[in-house]
C-alpha cells in the first residue's frame, strides 16, 4: 500500500468535472455542456450518470497548446 498525499493524489487526476474544464478552456460550464449535448465538444466527455468528464490531458492540451507563446 502506497502513502499519497493530498498533493500526489492531485497529481493523479485523469478527469476534469465540467466547471473545471470549461474554466480551463476559458468558456462557461453552460457553453461546454451544450457543446457536448450536440456532439460539438471539443473534447469527448466520458458520461458518468448524468455528469460529463473530462480527459485531464485533453483539456490540457487544448489550454496550453505547445509553441502558442
Amino acid at each position: 500500500m502506497s502513502d499519497h498525499t493530498a498533493e500526489s493524489v492531485e497529481q493523479e487526476r485523469l478527469f476534469y468535472t465540467e466547471a473545471e474544464a470549461a474554466a480551463a478552456l476559458r468558456v462557461h460550464p453552460s457553453t461546454l455542456g451544450r457543446l457536448a449535448k450536440r456532439g460539438r465538444s471539443p473534447v469527448e466527455p466520458v458520461m458518468t450518470g448524468s455528469r460529463r468528464l473530462y480527459p485531464v490531458a485533453a483539456i490540457e492540451a487544448l489550454a496550453h497548446p505547445r509553441g502558442s507563446r
